[in-house]
């Protein structure tokens, strides 16, 4: 598994605007990756971020192995620094989904940081070598979207009461 940033950003909408963007479906540009979300009902933040524009944060253990993670002694998602590639690609999905509020200032952006195995599956499972160790993990972005369906299944699994058909490995 790997830790993986994807950029996100939220441009303040007027009264108006979130009214008239209420029922914006999420709109997805499948060649960019760009999507976009409809404004919130009580703040009036769209939402825009660009999936698959990966950003990786490489941590070198003492002894010498490079991994991904996220920074560890900062919040990682304080609304700062964004790579300048990653504000462009979301500035460039504004002008094509919502071209009206496109330049306007960012009220937030960040990185939102995944967990992605190599063929973007879960691991569920107790580890192979820790007795004590349980993992549920990965599914890259996709985990937020199913864990309500899943989580059943993964306490099950974590309490030992699930059958071994619902025990899930990753790659």
């Amino acid at each position: 598994m790997t830790s993986s940033a994807q950029p996100v950003g939220f441009i303040q909408l007027t009264n108006d605007e979130a009214e008239y963007y209420k029922d914006l479906p999420v709109v997805d540009n499948m060649t960019t990756g760009v999507f976009i979300s409809p404004p919130t009902s009580d703040t009036h933040l769209l939402k825009i971020a660009h999936h698959g524009h990966s950003f990786e944060n490489q941590v070198r253990t003492e002894k010498g192995r490079v991994f991904s993670a996220p920074a560890r002694d900062t919040n990682n998602a304080l609304p700062s620094y964004i790579p300048e590639d990653a504000d462009k690609a979301l500035r460039e999905g504004l002008r094509q989904f919502v071209p009206g509020v496109s330049e306007r200032p960012w009220v937030r952006r960040q990185l939102c940081w995944y967990t992605e195995t190599p063929k973007g599956n879960f691991v569920v499972d107790n580890h192979d070598r820790i007795e004590s160790l349980f993992l549920a993990t990965g599914g890259s972005g996709h985990a937020f979207k199913i864990l309500p369906v899943i989580g059943a299944y993964i306490v099950d699994c974590f309490e030992d009461k699930a059958s071994r058909n619902y025990k899930i490995s990753g790659d």
